[in-house]
């Protein structure tokens, strides 16, 4: 068995209770077996263990990143299920295939996408970051997030929750391998695209469930695992996030959630303080995806013999944009 024992002038746990003073944390095989006082500490704990004695340092509990895309493989992107060959003798050329799949993709599980290097591992790991909720993107409905350890370990071991929200998002899909006019191409077409899964989601349940259930004449259904992982949103066995940035995209978001009982924790939230008062009357949960940029510099006006109306902002204004 392998011990350490670290000593630390101030230890703050995470949980809100204040900071305690001459920390010691012992660690046997990797897990943290106690935390206490160095006065507390045992003599005999310190026996046969490492000491690292962390004079004026601080500890703190590891950070989690709890919505990052970072750790994805962009060549193992997630693929929609073969539909049918379509009759153009029966079906005019306008209509919709009835199994269009185009941006659904709620069965993909992020863990088949990862890709861990130890580099970049080790980067978040230093900004103290000792696990991230990695979450797949570019879908309408992109699939369920994965939380995994930043310890450098193999992906089988890294991965600390195999399955946790599923991710949605309502925009007008272009580019790609389909050209910019299939369909959903528009974000009107986008939402009635998701919400005609939904449904379709909560047919497929109820054909199940009289099925199982032996109702006369009920055939067996397809197993569909698209239509499956609806279903367990829709019967609340799967958590939910929609991402949504705009003032616009989080009420698009929530006036969606409220039509099929969603209870959803947005990610996003650039705007979310222009329609708090909704946030906070449903008690919705966010994720605030935040970008530190360079600090802005200050530059200073000159003086030129030049006529234009092109000059930089006061110093003050430029201080205050900081």
């Amino acid at each position: 068995m392998t011990k350490l024992v670290l000593r630390a002038d101030r230890l703050i746990d995470g949980t809100g209770a204040g900071p305690m003073s001459q920390a010691a944390i012992v660690v046997e095989d990797g897990r943290i077996s106690r935390v206490t006082t160095q006065e507390e500490l045992a003599p005999g704990e310190t026996t046969d263990a490492d000491v690292i004695e962390g004079e004026n340092l601080h500890v703190y509990a590891g950070l989690i990143d709890a919505a990052a895309y970072d750790f994805l493989d962009p060549a193992k992107k997630p693929t929609t299920s073969a539909g049918r060959k379509v009759d153009f003798s029966r079906y005019v050329l306008a209509a919709t295939r009835p199994d269009n799949r185009r941006g659904l993709t709620p069965e993909h599980l992020a863990t088949n996408q990862l890709k861990l290097d130890a580099k970049t591992q080790e980067t978040v790991r230093k900004l103290g970051f000792t696990a991230v909720h990695v979450l797949p993107q570019s879908r309408i409905a992109g699939g369920q997030g994965t939380l995994i350890s930043t310890a450098g370990v193999p992906v089988r071991e890294a991965v600390l929750s195999e399955s946790t929200f599923t991710e949605f998002q309502l925009f007008a899909m272009r580019g790609g391998s389909n050209s910019n006019s299939a369909y959903p191409s528009t974000l009107m077409g986008a939402t009635a695209h998701l919400r005609q899964a939904f449904l379709d989601a909560r047919r497929y349940s109820r054909h199940w469930k009289l099925y199982r259930n032996g109702a006369e004449r009920i055939e067996r259904p397809p197993t569909d695992p698209m239509l499956e992982s609806l279903a367990n949103v829709l019967e609340k066995n799967r958590r939910v996030v929609f991402r949504a940035h705009s003032r616009d995209d989080i009420h698009r978001a929530l006036d969606f959630c409220n039509e099929f009982d969603l209870h959803a924790t947005l990610w996003g939230c650039r705007d979310a303080y222009q329609c708090i008062d909704r946030i906070k009357t449903h008690h919705v949960a966010l994720i605030a995806q935040i970008d530190f940029r360079d600090e802005p510099k200050i530059e200073p006006n000159t003086n030129s013999e030049k006529f234009t109306a092109d000059f930089k902002p006061p110093s003050r204004v430029q201080e205050d944009r900081k």
